[in-house]
């Protein structure tokens, strides 16, 4: 099959969104946004062995793939609304293209968002760069710099869980939590909800891809504060627990990466709020600290400060 008979038999649907003049077959699409709503764009690349291994499915990688990126539309509180795909793949191969691209419908349907457009290659490895366009209302976007002293710095679900199930993929174990780890990694679920309600009560928001402490700080950083983390109030899965020892779990949090969690800040008076929007979407929110006046980040365990020598994880980092 060539280029075109791969974007018509896999990834061309019948276009059923009215906002979408043209999509896949012309040389660009032409959208229709919603009158007074901003427009929020992100884009994300994997490349097959850095972001995931190569004996990972091609239905968790396309499934995959399209939840990184709504992830970052989740960390500024936006609504999904269109897609774009730019895949470069070793070999077109049938069976791996029709999983691919159902993994990556699987996620983009769960918000009715629409393929609009894309490229595709032929290269020596696979990448697959997905960009999304959302949504919001105006003045309601989280980022990551408007987190005031005195917050209360909050994290959603249970941090660690991705990268213990990457070390389990890689290490070829199994049992019942090392299956629900595994597909943690390999199924992580945008918290896109979860943003579009705290979008008018968080003052800054990140999303946890890089590692807890390296995401917090990036945050604070932009932020132009710092901030103080409570190791003993983070929340740990029991599955984490029954699967590994401290040292490995505090790793897989503070440097593990691949949550795709939202970590965000919030007056301490919006903690009740927080805790009904918890309880609401079933999903656990847990306060793990608070925003200082001061250019650093510290760790607190059993009352005494700790060391996390970890920014989380790195492109082109200097060895």
């Amino acid at each position: 099959v060539d280029e075109f008979q791969i974007i018509s038999r896999f990834f061309e649907r019948s276009n059923k969104d009215k906002s979408v003049q043209f999509g896949i077959g012309d040389d660009g699409a032409i959208l229709s946004p919603d009158p007074n709503r901003h427009l929020v764009s992100v884009m994300d690349t994997l490349i097959e062995g850095v972001h995931y291994p190569s004996s990972l499915s091609p239905k968790d990688i396309g499934y995959r793939a399209v939840e990184i990126n709504l992830s970052d539309l989740a960390a500024m509180g936006a609504r999904p609304r269109w897609m774009s795909l730019a895949l470069t793949i070793k070999e077109a191969d049938e069976s791996w293209l029709t999983n691919f691209s159902e993994g990556l419908f699987m996620s983009a349907d769960r918000y009715s968002m629409p393929l609009v457009g894309g490229d595709t290659t032929n290269g020596k490895i696979d990448v697959i760069s997905i960009h999304l366009i959302g949504d919001i209302n105006p003045d309601t976007a989280m980022t990551r710099c408007g987190a005031k002293e005195d917050d209360f710095i909050f994290i959603s679900g249970y941090p660690g869980e991705a990268a213990a199930g990457l070390y389990i993929f890689e290490n070829d174990s199994s049992s019942l939590d090392y299956t629900y780890l595994k597909r943690r990694f390999c199924r992580p679920s945008a918290r896109i909800e979860l943003g579009e309600k705290l979008s008018s009560i968080a003052t800054a928001a990140i999303d946890i891809s890089d590692g807890l402490y390296g995401d917090a700080q990036k945050m604070l950083k932009a932020s132009g504060l710092g901030g103080c983390i409570n190791i003993d109030k983070i929340p740990i899965s029991a599955s984490l627990k029954n699967c590994f020892d401290e040292k490995y779990i505090k790793r897989f949090i503070f440097s593990g990466g691949d949550d795709y969690e939202l970590l965000f800040s919030a007056n301490p008076n919006k903690k009740s709020l927080i805790d009904k929007i918890a309880k609401e979407l079933c999903i656990p929110i847990t306060c793990i600290g608070k925003v200082l006046s001061c250019d650093n980040i510290t760790c607190e365990e059993n009352g005494k400060t700790v060391d996390i020598d970890d920014s989380g994880y790195i492109h082109f980092k200097s060895t």
